[in-house]
């Protein structure tokens, strides 16, 4: 996802139902902060091609995740990582393609008001959209931001540190009612399935 505040919001709800630590949400980002570090995110997200009607996608496969990092990691860390992969597996396989109906040409209809973009619009528009429902995200998670990255100071190089303060830009809770692809009510479905599918995985991993 294009919002670290969407992956450390869903993650810390489950971490207090499970009563985790900070790495926890570390882990949580870790996918991409070794992303933009090394460049490579089929590997890092653990990709594969998937073919379906709504077209070609590269979805995290979480059973090789689990398998290839089992043993690797601080337990915590290790799980916060997977965690980041469920969201995003799920993000991507069925809310992404909710948003838009792929029409031809390469265009996009946005299902919210009818509108016919092309793909770099839609691109564009999202990634926007991302920096407009952080702050909503902060304030429906209940997040303790400035006190969870003092936390995280503890744990990431600073480097990482700055990286996350350079991509966490917040604006007005309001703008949440200004996206043009994500709309609420479809953000609030997605961060309670994915808060329940991420408890799930992680409650049977922890009695592994």
């Amino acid at each position: 996802m294009g919002s670290y505040l969407m992956h450390i919001g869903i993650t810390e709800k489950v971490r207090r139902k499970l009563k985790l630590s900070s790495k926890f949400i570390y882990g949580s980002i870790l996918p991409d902060l070794i992303k933009m570090e090394t460049g490579d995110r089929t590997g890092t997200h653990f990709l594969k091609t998937k073919v379906d009607e709504y077209g070609i996608k590269r979805l995290p496969v979480i059973d090789d995740a689990i398998t290839m990092l089992n043993g690797k990691l601080d337990k915590e860390v290790r799980l916060g990582y997977i965690a980041h992969l469920i969201q995003d597996l799920l993000w991507f396989e069925k809310y992404i393609p909710s948003f838009a109906t792929n029409l031809e040409e390469g265009r996009k209809a946005y299902l919210a008001d009818n509108s016919v973009h092309s793909a770099e619009e839609f691109s564009e528009d999202i990634y926007e959209d991302y920096v407009k429902i952080n702050a909503y995200m902060v304030e429906v998670c209940k997040l303790d931001y400035d006190a969870l990255k003092q936390e995280l100071a503890k744990l990431m190089t600073e480097n990482e540190m700055s990286f996350l303060s350079n991509n966490d830009n917040m604006r007005d809770v309001k703008e949440i009612h200004a996206t043009k692809i994500i709309t609420k009510d479809k953000l609030d479905e997605y961060i309670k399935e994915a808060e329940e599918k991420v408890i799930v995985v992680i409650k049977e991993l922890l009695g592994e």
